[in-house]
């Protein structure tokens, strides 16, 4: 890794080093300062640089996205396709990214096997960018970060689920989460129509 080292405001050194976290990972073959201060870096057949007089928030929030829900099946049906309808206070539907109450999906047990796609809202580096997932209901923890932009959960049993996926920059900053909430229900031998049915 690089890094530069400069002076904060009450002139103590602080070493700089998110902003080189965009250089690729390979053997830099030269470096080059200006006399303003930009450094240059040749790093094989590509040129990059920095200017240390440009100030930038590199943990300015961002957004992760559940893109799409969709079952394994023959019939391969698509439950969320990005966004959701809801009416707005002048009861015109307008594109929202919430999950209103009314849109959580109770799917039948034949559903059970679910793939989700992911993506951020934010285009630097983007073969870089890191997720991980959670899904509340099974899970006990938080996936390792991957490149993955996909999940594919199976055989999930009957219960209220709620799946949850956060992105991770070139940067090292962190997005919002975003969720994706829905049920399955129970296979009709496990209904409770049936457990009455087995007690007679």
């Amino acid at each position: 890794s690089f890094e530069s080292i400069e002076k904060d405001s009450l002139q103590n050194q602080v070493n700089i080093s998110t902003p080189f976290k965009y250089l690729p990972k390979k053997w830099i073959n030269a470096i080059w300062a200006d006399p303003d201060g930009t450094l240059w870096f040749g790093i094989q057949k590509e040129l990059y640089s920095f200017n240390p007089k440009v100030k930038r928030n590199y943990k300015l929030p961002y957004n992760a996205l559940v893109r799409k829900v969709r079952v394994i099946s023959n019939e391969d049906t698509v439950l969320f396709n990005g966004a959701y309808n809801q009416k707005d206070e002048n009861n015109r539907y307008v594109i929202s990214l919430n999950q209103s109450e009314k849109q959580i999906l109770k799917l039948p047990y034949r559903f059970n096997r679910l793939v989700f796609e992911f993506s951020a809202t934010f285009f630097e580096k983007e073969e870089d960018i890191q997720f991980s997932c959670f899904l509340e209901g099974l899970d006990e923890s938080w996936s390792l970060w991957n490149n993955e932009a996909k999940a594919t959960y199976t055989n999930l049993r009957e219960g209220n689920y709620t799946f949850k996926v956060k992105v991770r920059n070139v940067y090292g900053t962190e997005s919002t989460i975003a969720e994706y909430k829905f049920s399955i229900a129970p296979p009709w031998y496990r209904t409770i129509l049936a457990w009455i049915l087995y007690a007679i």
